[in-house]
């Protein structure tokens, strides 16, 4: 930034392919932070979509150089990945993270700011009531949501617009871990969180970067990542084999034989259910170690190609 002035917000926004809404989402902007009198930055970062974001962004920066920042990530990495790249660079005693679609509304920060003074939280995130996503998808975030709250113990739902303190992020950017799930790492590092209401609105422009595939990704990442469910499930699968196993021998389980079901396929079904839950097992086995062996190599999350104003 050109101004030595200490910047209050900083507001990072992913940005994939978005050309349609980032100059109505700046002007929306600066209407909402203008009359609060602070100094504060948008940082636009790119994340590769193949449209003209890039361009727009560029332009964007050229009008605005006071407060407009842009960086152009090397390739596509997600939108967690982009986010965490915009807190590296924010600089603001807080941080605003929203979407580029236009559906939660810039109009909505002073609530996110008003409900962090009310309750001194850490974190506030700007929660919907209100959903125009497909069935299916509703049912995958409600489920995203329930897990979220039982792993963090997390007393309100989170989005992807979410006011941050200064603290907060700078704990998060120390986090060391392969793969990324930035919800997880605001419940890992804090329980003082709230939430303000805000209203959602229909997406006018372009698709949604999230499928059903990509939000069983996503889930899958919080639960192996963040708990021990997985191997729970594993440990009490193998302990009613077991179970059930001693209890043929002992002929505490009545089997049929004779009357529909002969030795041969009661064998074969035996081996057949004790081959799948060490299957199972071993899957669940195989996907911690790969995480670890992610971390391990500690390859970065992001890489950038081009930032405004340039690096040195």
């Amino acid at each position: 930034m050109t101004t030595t002035a200490i910047i209050a917000y900083s507001i990072v926004i992913p940005v994939y392919n978005a050309e349609a809404t980032l100059a109505t989402l700046l002007a929306r902007i600066q209407a909402v932070m203008d009359p609060l009198s602070v100094p504060y930055e948008v940082i636009f970062v790119e994340d590769r979509g193949g449209d003209n974001s890039w361009e727009l962004i560029r332009d964007l920066y050229e009008q605005y150089p006071q407060i407009v920042c842009g960086v152009r990530l090397s390739r596509n990495f997600g939108q967690h990945a982009a986010t965490l790249c915009g807190l590296h660079i924010a600089t603001g005693e807080w941080v605003i993270t929203l979407d580029d679609d236009l559906q939660l509304p810039p109009e909505a920060i002073p609530q996110l700011i008003d409900r962090q003074r009310d309750t001194q939280a850490d974190c506030v995130y700007g929660i919907y009531t209100e959903s125009h996503q497909p069935f299916i998808r509703k049912m995958g975030s409600r489920l995203m949501q329930y897990v979220m709250r039982q792993t963090f113990a997390c007393s309100v739902d989170v989005s992807s617009f979410r006011l941050l303190r200064r603290e907060l992020v700078q704990k998060m950017l120390r986090h060391r871990q392969g793969l990324l799930f930035l919800d997880g790492l605001i419940g890992w590092h804090t329980q003082d969180v709230a939430a303000a209401t805000v209203t959602r609105q229909k997406r006018q422009y372009g698709q949604s970067g999230y499928n059903l595939w990509s939000l069983a990704a996503l889930l899958l990442h919080l639960i192996f990542n963040y708990t021990l469910f997985p191997l729970r499930i594993a440990f009490g699968l193998g302990c009613l084999s077991l179970g059930l196993g001693i209890a043929f021998y002992l002929r505490w389980l009545p089997i049929p034989l004779g009357k529909g079901l002969s030795i041969t396929q009661a064998l074969v079904g035996s081996v057949w259910i004790v081959g799948g839950l060490l299957g199972i097992s071993i899957a669940i086995a195989v996907a911690y170690l790969l995480r670890i062996y992610v971390t391990v190599q500690q390859k970065p999350l992001f890489s950038v190609r081009e930032t405004l104003p340039p690096s040195e």
